[in-house]
């Protein structure tokens, strides 16, 4: 008994620990949270950074910085942030120097953090990427290699440098977006206005981040013609990457949970039979990237009942017939 009493004062103990941890951290914001610089490559590039406490921050608390290199990886949001390797002289990370590494700061305070960028020939054309960590924990700055950022305990600001000019050489520079994939999200064609997902995926083979592409899905049928905004959370893609979107076509005035006013509401907005839905990309032209796909809906709610009002009146006449039959055979 006398051990699982200490048990749990030591699991009580660490959950504590943790809850102040996370507190500590969700109390801080900074700003900006991404950067978007340019460079020719012969300049140095000065910015701010502002750190924010708010006033749920147990009392003055000391907070690390560093600079860490940055990685996009997979087609959404993922990104690998590493302390940057001294002999990466390409890598951008190496070549932003912070005025400090380690503050002290109180609930309800506001400081300001400059840091430079400094050119380098040995960097790449195109979008570089690092990104200023904040962290109750000291850096190891003996680290290499890549290694992942608990994002949930750690403030990141992303810094994306555009290099337009290396050597005095201009870059040639650009974003080029193709439509890798565009399909309904849906096993069945059943169709019980619940929400439907459209996923789209769209490469930027180019060197140059393309920002937040913009553009609409149509989708057209029976009934009137509903338009979805692509890429609402204004989601960026990284050069030489794909980026997956997700876009839901849902009806908001639909009833969820009563399913007599759900059959009445589908029989007033029916919609039934084969849709398409265009996807019109805008892309770093201007001009846009068309995808399409068919599908059908099937209300089967709506044909359900009605088969059972079919079924009932044939059930209603034969027994009518049958009773009229017996009759003729009795009066014979």
């Amino acid at each position: 008994m006398v051990c699982y009493k200490n048990v749990f004062k030591i699991v009580a103990i660490f959950c504590l620990f943790l809850v102040l941890y996370i507190i500590k951290v969700e109390a801080i914001a900074i700003g900006p949270d991404k950067y978007f610089l340019v460079s020719d490559n012969s300049e140095q590039i000065q910015e701010i950074l502002k750190v924010y406490a708010d006033q749920n921050l147990q009392g003055p608390t000391t907070f690390y910085l560093s600079v860490q290199s940055m990685k996009k990886v997979g087609e959404e949001d993922d990104r690998i942030f590493a302390i940057p390797n001294k002999n990466e002289l390409s890598d951008i990370s190496n070549n932003i120097k912070l005025s400090v590494t380690q503050i002290t700061i109180k609930p309800g305070e506001t400081l300001d953090i400059p840091w430079t960028y400094t050119s380098n020939k040995l960097n790449s054309c195109g979008t570089n990427l690092a990104a200023i960590v904040l962290s109750n924990n000291i850096s190891d700055s003996s680290t290499t290699g890549e290694s992942a950022v608990q994002i949930e305990y750690d403030v990141i600001a992303q810094i994306h440098i555009e290099i337009k000019k290396l050597n005095n050489i201009s870059c040639d520079n650009s974003s080029k977006l193709e439509l890798i994939e565009f399909y309904l999200d849906q096993n069945t064609t059943i169709f019980d206005y619940t929400d439907k997902k459209f996923i789209t995926k769209v490469s930027n083979n180019g060197n140059v981040i393309y920002r937040e592409p913009s553009g609409t899905i149509e989708i057209t049928g029976f009934g009137t013609k509903n338009t979805i905004q692509f890429n609402p959370e204004k989601l960026d893609i990284y050069p030489n990457s794909t980026r997956k979107f997700t876009n839901i076509w849902q009806d908001e005035n639909y009833p969820k949970d009563n399913l007599l006013s759900q059959i009445f509401y589908e029989f007033s907005n029916l919609r039934i039979g084969k849709y398409q839905a265009e996807l019109i990309l805008i892309n770093e032209t201007g001009k846009p990237i068309n995808g399409i796909v068919d599908f059908w809906i099937i209300p089967w709610k709506i044909i359900i009942i009605i088969v059972l009002f079919l079924t009932s009146v044939v059930l209603i006449i034969k027994k009518f017939k049958s009773r009229n039959s017996r009759k003729k055979n009795l009066l014979q």
